[in-house]
């Protein structure tokens, strides 16, 4: 598709770009935002995992927004932090190297009460791993994307837990 010179949102309507400021690309958001109808029954806990703090931000702002109690961490501290403070989901941004990413995974595979995982990738078809997400969200997705695909992996649902 040819992009119209300027338009590069023209030539992709799905993506939503924006050079502004990322409290003021969110503000755009918060109207579709606030038309969430499936809210947790409880205030849930995230657990943010990755290397790019501007990032990071973004999608804890996204999802206090919701309503999530969220903590961010460094790929370094994540498996110390998941011990300390189990969190209902965990979200695995897509700067974790795939040694950080089995690594967190594996750890919390290897707890009693597995938390849902949720990763992020720049693929448009996504690689499988040796220890799969419950979920895999698209980068540049937009933030509605993001939080339905966290309340999709915090539905009820039978999981298989390693023995």
């Amino acid at each position: 598709m040819k992009c119209p010179k300027g338009r590069i949102d023209d030539a992709f309507p799905g993506l939503a770009y924006s050079p502004q400021p990322a409290d003021v690309f969110l503000g755009r958001w918060y109207g579709i935002m606030e038309q969430h109808t499936s809210t947790p029954t409880r205030l849930s806990s995230a657990l943010l995992v990755g290397s790019d703090e501007v990032l990071l931000y973004t999608r804890q702002h996204i999802l206090e927004k919701q309503g999530f109690r969220v903590s961010q961490v460094a790929p370094t501290d994540a498996v110390d932090m998941l011990l300390s403070s189990p969190p209902d989901v965990i979200i695995a941004c897509h700067t974790l190297t795939t040694q950080e990413a089995d690594l967190l995974v594996e750890a919390a595979r290897g707890m009693s009460a597995s938390p849902a995982l949720i990763g992020f990738t720049t693929e448009l078809a996504p690689r499988p791993t040796s220890h799969p997400f419950d979920g895999t969200v698209w980068s540049l997705a937009s933030p509605e994307v993001f939080v339905s695909k966290v309340h999709e992996v915090l539905q009820p649902r039978s999981r298989v837990t390693s023995a």
